[in-house]
């Protein structure tokens, strides 16, 4: 019997060590996610309208390689999705 507690007792322990570890990862990610979310929103709601529109701007060559990237992504979708 004390042997079987044992054996639980370890398992418990074991499976602690395998995700509190990984919980407090995923805690600081999210907190920095977080954190650099309203340093972005601070950081654009600072720029005057003029600004945010010129940001917003997408250059010709971006958008070309963009709607390109994004044909093929959806070519090989199609190409995949009976494997899917």
């Amino acid at each position: 019997m004390s042997q079987e507690v044992r054996g639980y007792v370890e398992a418990i322990l074991n499976n602690l060590a395998a995700n509190v570890p990984k919980a407090v990862v995923l805690c600081q990610v999210e907190k920095a996610k977080k954190d650099m979310l309203n340093q972005l929103y601070s950081s654009v709601s600072a720029q005057s309208n003029a600004k945010i529109e010129e940001l917003l701007v997408e250059d010709d060559n971006v958008k070309h390689r963009r709607e390109r990237y994004q044909k093929q992504w959806e070519s090989s979708l199609l190409v995949a999705s009976p494997y899917l």
